[in-house]
């Protein structure tokens, strides 16, 4: 059980990023506009060809060499996910931290929360719950002030792992449904079908079989219609 809800925690956060808009610095020369293609690319790739982080990561690290720290920034984050992705999670955890670093001085909200994020899901992996705790919540923070609706369900859907890992299985039903209520218009989502299927194995551990199934059954028909496979063997 262990090992699935840390797939789906990676999963969320590789998926949850997919959309996430880049902080504009400055006039966007050639070399930026490429970057930000290549970072939003990248979350969308990964849930198909999960191989290809490794070679975006590099990619970006190349391209973020001389620009500035928002955008080497986004190439840490694909690097750490590119660690989690293989269970590397405290090469993880160290690029997660080394991006709030260079994001210290600041205004990139946005990155600094999918930073939070990352260290709060490597803390959780790592057994570290008061840390997850701590930079989880940071993160809701900023995305309530933003008005953020993705951002907000991303962090209760990780916030309910984090529970489910301490056993608390009602709490984390709660923030899993707090999440899945934020998405509900958009069921298509890939982020929705992660978080919808982590509530169905919530369901299922409480025994709650018929609401389990019917998630279930609702995500694979959502999963072919979007075609995603890597979803709908989840």
């Amino acid at each position: 059980m262990k090992k699935i809800l840390i797939f789906f925690v990676f999963l969320i956060i590789i998926i949850s990023c997919k959309k996430e808009v880049a902080t504009k610095i400055g006039p966007l020369s050639p070399d930026r506009k490429q970057t930000e293609r290549d970072y939003r690319r990248v979350f969308y790739l990964s849930t198909v060809f999960p191989d290809s982080l490794e070679f975006y990561a590099e990619k970006l690290e190349k391209e973020t060499a001389r620009q500035p720290n928002e955008y080497k920034a986004m190439a840490v984050i694909v690097k750490s996910i590119y660690y989690a992705n293989f269970n590397s999670y405290q090469l993880a955890m160290e690029g997660y931290e080394k991006g709030l670093l260079l994001l210290k001085d600041s205004k990139a909200d946005s990155l600094k929360c999918r930073l939070y994020i990352g260290i709060g899901s490597c803390a959780k992996v790592n057994g570290n719950n008061p840390k997850a705790f701590a930079n989880l919540y940071k993160a809701l923070a900023i995305y309530e002030k933003l008005g953020d609706r993705r951002g907000i369900a991303d962090v209760n859907a990780n916030l309910a792992h984090v529970y489910m890992q301490k056993g608390d299985s009602q709490l984390a039903k709660q923030y899993l449904q707090i999440a899945l209520k934020t998405l509900e218009k958009d069921k298509t989502d890939g982020f929705y079908l992660t978080t919808s299927h982590s509530l169905a194995n919530v369901y299922g551990m409480n025994g709650e079989y018929d609401k389990a199934l019917a998630l279930d059954e609702e995500g694979i028909r959502i999963s072919e219609k979007i075609g995603s496979d890597k979803i709908k063997v989840m």
